[in-house]
């Protein structure tokens, strides 16, 4: 899910994005195919497998709130080799550096676009109102 105005994981947002890539890789004279191949190219192919883990029954309960107590209490300082530098902690909110374990509020929001709040870039098409539904964000 991308920004918080669609409540719906039911690929709104992620269809309108698609629509806008394709878009600007046909200006650049490619198909999404063609952009696809290049970020092969240049980052090399990735794959991913989702393992199911069931804990059925009031014993597989106990097993995963005793998984998820020593998650809390023990974060990992790296997944897959990479170190984990910041961790949100959702007891309170804030933000924790895992360097030295000091808090600090979470960070505010970067501002609005279309009365949105967006933690990243805005998409292109959004904008403060206008006659032009492609017009930049204004803060």
């Amino acid at each position: 899910m991308l920004g918080d105005y669609v409540r719906d994981k039911d690929a709104v947002t992620a269809s309108m994005l698609l629509t806008e890539m394709a878009a600007w890789y046909a200006a650049q004279g490619m198909t999404l195919f063609e952009a696809l191949e290049k970020l092969y190219e240049k980052y090399g192919h990735y794959a991913e497998k989702t393992y199911n883990l069931v804990m059925p029954g009031l014993d597989g309960l106990k097993d995963m709130a005793e998984l998820m107590k020593n998650l809390r209490e023990n974060p990992p300082a790296e997944i897959s080799g990479v170190k984990v530098v910041t961790r949100k902690d959702y007891t309170d909110g804030s933000v924790v550096d895992c360097a030295t374990g000091a808090k600090s509020a979470m960070e505010p929001p970067a501002p609005t676009c279309c009365g949105l709040s967006w933690w990243t870039a805005p998409p292109s098409w959004c904008g403060p109102p206008a006659r032009s539904p492609r017009s930049r964000c204004i803060s």
